[in-house]
This record gives structure tokens, sequence and C-alpha cells, in this order.
């Protein structure tokens, strides 16, 4: 293991281990924290760092694996690892990708990487002289109200993940050039002096002696953090003391205290803020459901705002619902998906990273049809939903363009498109507040809801071929999968990854004794939130012990309660006999058919 920076980082993936979790720099393709820096770390920083932890006491058992093969470790991003180092905390990891790299490819690749933080500073000098070049907007985005009487623009500005002062002073600007005037901030994101800065550049003379932007013509948001939670009126006067204002127009309690009781607590501090004339208005952000619920029920004064994640890969449906019913306005964040664009061509994408909402092939092709961005379809998604919305920092370099989404719509066809993806994970999930040395021990306690595997890939539409099944709605795939003769405890794991990887036909018996096991398979890949019941087309048969009008319905729901749905797509006669001896059937092929369709009209199936 060589020491020096002569290993680009582009061919380290080095692995964090504790007892509690595992955080893996799978690929450095893209870079989720924002979009004003490198694509691919600095070589000398990784190599730095782990040095500098070696040093310190880490000892090297080495692990000697086989010969790494670049190519097969770049398909499958998991393989043995070179050197593993244990400390009392844990183990890092070593995945040396360099292996059969000539000193040449290695310094070629080190001299990229070398010369990539003076070209994005060059590129952030020269996007910040084109925004100087932009004249003044007088245009704004509409105005939504908000219980108490005040008004929120529809779209406004993240600023939580712009690090780099410069970076974030030309956002903060271009912003406002374009016509934003609302500003989100975060305590947690430690950059409020550097806005603060911003905010009172922009609020003065230039050098015309004219006001371009007063203060009172900007909506401003900013957030207290888990952290401050212990002293709301401390935290709240160190932010307007940061962001160098008077007041704020909306203080938003970041994330929901561990019980109810807490945030409760919480909330009432937050009241007196507003009872003392300190802010405007206050809200909540990431909570869910229940303990909405319950706030709404303990306050005094209602959030004026839920900030919460939406998009077309996490609609949040139901807490949209909710909100709209108890008067609760929401302001979605991730507009974009919160992935975003790879950055890397020379990389694969990393196996089971989160798909990028920006390059869905829906999107594509809408954005392609009106000519615009993609971000400014999703962007416009948000908005036609009765949702507000925020330019996420990524876009800090097309800003400009993203505010123009006031002067077209997305139609009526386009909209149900881009609602009814099949991926639907969240991005945010709140993973640093989950843990035994957390406030939430489990995904279940912060959520309210099942655990989901928020990287997981979406299912692939293999765009099977389909026939109308006459005027029923129905629609049966061409080709689907058959369970007879599937040995018992075969049936399930068969289902399962026919279901995971785009079948949408499955064909089932009551004969076949395996019906249970077809519903255990259904039932886990539903769970899992990437397809939903009438994506999936159930075929069922009646035996031929069962074709008395009594049996038809019994046979039926039987069939139902194994499979655990509540209706079949499709139900068979399997033969056209039953069973009895003689020259007439008994019962009728006419009696077992008028059951049949008595258990379509009681919606038993379609």
């Amino acid at each position: 293991f060589p020491t020096s920076s002569t290993i680009s980082a582009e061919f380290i993936m080095p692995t964090f281990m504790s007892s509690s979790q595992e955080h893996s720099i799978m690929s450095p393709s893209f870079d989720a924290s924002s979009g004003d820096h490198p694509s691919e770390p600095s070589s000398q920083g990784v190599v730095t760092r782990l040095s500098e932890g070696l040093m310190k006491g880490l000892k090297l058992p080495l692990y000697n694996p086989h010969a790494l093969d670049r190519s097969q470790a770049y398909d499958a991003y998991k393989t043995r690892p070179d050197i593993i180092a244990s400390s009392g905390s844990g183990s890092v990891s070593f995945f040396d990708f360099t292996l059969g790299l000539s000193e040449e490819d290695i310094a070629s690749i080190e001299s990229s990487h070398a010369n990539q933080e003076a070209q994005l500073e060059a590129q952030l000098a020269e996007r910040y002289k084109n925004a100087e070049n932009v004249s003044w907007r007088r245009e704004r985005a509409p105005d939504v109200p908000l219980y108490h009487g005040r008004a929120m623009p529809v779209l406004g500005v993240d600023l939580a993940l712009v690090t780099r002062p410069r970076a974030c002073a030309m956002a903060l600007r271009s912003a406002l050039k374009a016509g934003v005037r609302r500003v989100d901030t975060s305590s947690s994101a430690g950059n409020e002096t550097t806005i603060g800065e911003a905010f009172a550049a922009a609020f003065t003379e230039d050098r015309y002696g004219v006001v371009r932007v007063h203060r009172q013509d900007v909506f401003v948001a900013g957030t207290l953090a888990p952290n401050d939670v212990h002293d709301v009126e401390k935290a709240y006067k160190n932010t307007l003391a940061n962001l160098r204002l008077k007041y704020l127009d909306l203080y938003t309690l970041e994330w929901p205290c561990a019980t109810t009781k807490q945030t409760a607590q919480v909330w009432k501090a937050m009241e007196k803020l507003v009872a003392d004339g300190l802010v405007r208005a206050i809200g909540v952000a990431n909570f869910s459901i229940p303990k909405l619920e319950a706030l709404l029920a303990a306050s005094k004064v209602r959030p004026a705002v839920c900030h919460v994640e939406g998009h077309p890969h996490f609609r949040n449906d139901d807490l949209l619902r909710f909100c709209r019913e108890n008067s609760v306005h929401v302001t979605v964040s991730h507009a974009t998906g919160g992935v975003p664009r790879p950055k890397s061509a020379h990389l694969p994408p990393v196996a089971g990273a989160p798909p990028c909402l920006l390059v869905d092939d829906t999107v594509q092709s809408i954005a392609e049809r009106r000519d615009v961005m993609p971000e400014q379809v999703v962007l416009r998604w948000a908005l036609q939903r009765g949702t507000s919305t925020l330019i996420p920092a990524a876009c800090v370099a097309d800003i400009i363009s993203a505010f123009d989404v006031f002067a077209w719509s997305l139609g009526k066809e386009e909209m149900e498109r881009l609602s009814s993806m099949q991926y639907q994970r969240r991005h945010s999930a709140g993973r640093h507040l989950i843990g035994r040395a957390s406030s939430f021990p489990s995904y279940e306690h912060l959520w309210d809801e099942p655990p989901l595997d928020t990287f997981a890939a979406p299912i692939p539409d293999l765009k099977i071929p389909t026939f109308q099944l006459g005027n029923t709605g129905a629609a049966i795939p061409q080709i689907g999968l058959g369970t007879w003769k599937s040995k018992p405890g075969e049936v399930q794991k068969a289902v399962e990854i026919a279901l995971r990887n785009g079948y949408r036909h499955i064909d089932c018996a009551e004969v076949y004794r395996n019906e249970g096991e077809v519903g255990d398979a259904l039932a886990a890949v539903l769970s899992e939130g990437r397809l939903k019941r009438e994506d999936v087309f159930l075929t069922g048969k009646l035996w031929n012990t069962d074709h008395a009008s009594s049996r038809v319905e019994p046979a039926v729901r039987k069939t139902l309660n194994a499979l655990k749905v509540d209706y079949l797509d499709l139900y068979l006669m399997h033969w056209p006999v039953t069973g009895n001896r003689g020259a007439t059937l008994s019962p009728s092929i006419e009696e077992t058919w008028r059951a049949m369709e008595a258990a379509v009209q009681k919606g038993l199936v379609r």
C-alpha cells in the first residue's frame, strides 16, 4: 500500500465501517452534496487523511487477496479488500484499483485531478462574470397566502448545500437578479455568515446609488437545527446575527424531536418568538403525518408551512393530502430528485445507487418536446401540484433559466406520466438521526412507516405488449410467469425474481397448491414500494370440484386470501368438466358461469 499521492482517488474505494453503520465511497462519479466543487475528491486529500489515520496507531493486518482484475472491479464495485486497517471504533477497508495500471496511466490521471480545482475556480469566475452582466428583472414569482394572512413566493432558492463562499454569493445574487424573492437557509449548513455578507451587499446601494432589492421584498426562511432545540431563542438570534437581518419571515423546525412532548416544548418556544414579534411565521420540516397531527393538536400557533421531500421519485402524496386538509402549506425540497447528474462519463454507475430524476426518460422526453431544461420540467410539476418549491444548489449555473417556469404549463398527460413513476424512495431519509446514540433508534421511529431501502434500484419496465380484455378495462400482458409444477419452496423466490425484473403477469391456480407462496412473494415485492397492486396482472383458476354456484364465490375468496389481494384480474374456469359421471354435465356450464359473473359484479374479479 503506497502512502504517496500517486494513487488517484478515482481508483480507491475506502469503506468506513462502525458497529452501527457502514459508509461506502463507492464511486466519485457524482457529488451528492453540492454542485459547486469537483466531481472527484482530491487524491492528495484522500491519501493524506488515510495516512494521518494510520500514523495515529491503526494496526494494519494484511488481507493478502488474489490479484484484482480492474475491469471486474469496475463492473461490480465489490471485491475483496487489499488492506483492512482496524481500530477501536471499527475498521477501514482499502480497495486498490491501480493494479495493472502503468506509471504513465497513473501520472496522467493524477495530472488530470490536480488541474480540476483550478478549472473549477475559473468556471466559477466566468459564471460570476456572466451573472453580473444579466439585467435585473422586475418579474417575480407569484405568492401563495399562508394561513396567518402573510404571503410567500411559490419559488425560491435553496442555499443550504452551497458551501463555497464565492459560489454562495454568486447563487444569491443570480437568484435576486432573476426575480427570485425567496431565500431558504439552514443553520446546519454552516454558511449563514457567507449568506449574510451577500444579503448585506444586495440590500445596499450600487455604484449608481440605486438599491436594486429591498429587505422587505425578500422572503427569508431559516431553520432550527436539532442541536439547537435546547435554547430556541438563542439559536434564532444567532441566525439573525449571521444573516445580518433584523427578522425572518419563516423559522422552521428542521426535524422532529425524539418524543411528542419534546416537540411540543420546542414548538412552544417557537410560538413565543412569534408572540414577541421576532419572527413572522413558524413551520416544520421532515414531519410524518402522525407527528404533524400530534403537533397540530398541541399547538396554539399552527405551522404555516410543512417543508418535506417531494418530487416524481417520491411524491409524498399522503402527506400532501393531509396538509391540504389541515390548511398547512407544503414546500417541497429536493424538487429535482436529490441526485445530481453524473459528472464523470469514464466511470460506470454505482451498483444500487439511486437513479437520477433529471436523466429519466420521461423527464427528458417532456423537456425535449417543450424545449426546456429537465430542471424546469420537475419544478413546474411541483408548482402545478399546489406546492411551493426551491431551486436547488445544483442549479446555480442555470438559476436564471430554472426560474422561467411560469409562462407555460404541463398538460394533463404529462402530469400523469410524471405522477405515476414506479420508483418511489426517500432521498433524505434522516440517516444521521437514526441509531443507538441518536434520538430515533430506527427508521420506523422517525418516519412512522416501515423501513424502505432508500437506494433500491427501480424495477425495469420491459414494455411488454398487452391485449385489452373486451370492455372490462383490464389488459393482459402478452408474456407472463406460469407457476404450474413449481416445487414447494421454489415458487416464492421465482415470483419475486420475476416481479423485480419487470414481469407484470403471474398465472396461478388453486390446484397447483402454491397460491400461498405466490401471495407471500407478491406481498414482499409490493411492500418495497416500487410496484403497486394495479401494476400486476393476476390470473386465478376455478377447479373442477367447485363448479356449483354455491361454491364459486368461496373458491374465489380462498384464492384471494392465499394471494393476499382484494381482487383478481382474470378468473378462469380451469376445465369444462366437474368430475361427475354420466352424459350430462352437472353442475352445468351456465350455472358456473353465472356464479363467476356474480364475482365480477362484486368486484372480486375484473
